[in-house]
C-alpha cells in the first residue's frame, strides 16, 4: 500500500493512460529481479484505456501468463514503460513454483491506495 494525495492519484493514472505499458512477471533469482525465460512467456501489453482508480486503489486489465516448460518460482508482477523499464514491481505475498512444470498464471496488477490529506 502506498500513499498518495489526490494529486498524485491523478498524476500516476494519467501517466499510466498516457503511455504504452507492459505487464511481466519476475522470478526468484540470485540478482533479485529476473523475469521467466520460456519461449512462451511474453510481457502482456496493457492499453492506456485498461488502468482504472478509486479512491483507494489502480488497477489494469487481468491478464495471464502461459507457460509450455517449468520457468521457477515465480515471485511478482511489474509495470513496465513503452522502453522496456519497470515502472512498478509487486511480489506475491508467497512465490508460486513452476519449477517442476508449466502452466498458467493469472494476475490483476493493481496496488492499494491510502488517501493522504495535504495541510495548508
Amino acid at each position: 500500500m502506498i500513499e498518495l494525495t489526490e494529486t498524485g492519484r491523478r498524476l500516476i493514472l494519467a501517466a499510466l493512460r498516457s503511455a504504452s505499458t507492459q505487464i511481466g512477471l519476475h522470478v526468484l533469482s540470485d540478482d533479485g529481479f529476473s523475469e521467466p525465460k520460456n519461449e512462451r512467456y511474453a510481457r502482456i501489453d496493457a492499453g492506456p484505456e485498461s488502468w482504472v482508480s478509486t479512491d483507494t486503489k489502480i488497477a489494469g486489465p487481468t491478464v495471464e501468463f502461459m507457460f509450455s516448460a517449468p520457468v521457477g518460482m515465480v515471485s511478482g508482477w511489474f509495470v513496465a514503460d513503452s522502453s522496456g523499464e519497470p515502472l512498478f514491481v509487486d511480489r506475491f505475498k508467497r512465490p508460486y513454483d513452476f519449477s517442476q512444470f508449466g502452466g498458467r498464471l493469472r494476475v490483476l496488477p493493481a496496488f492499494e491506495i491510502t488517501p493522504v490529506q495535504v495541510e495548508e
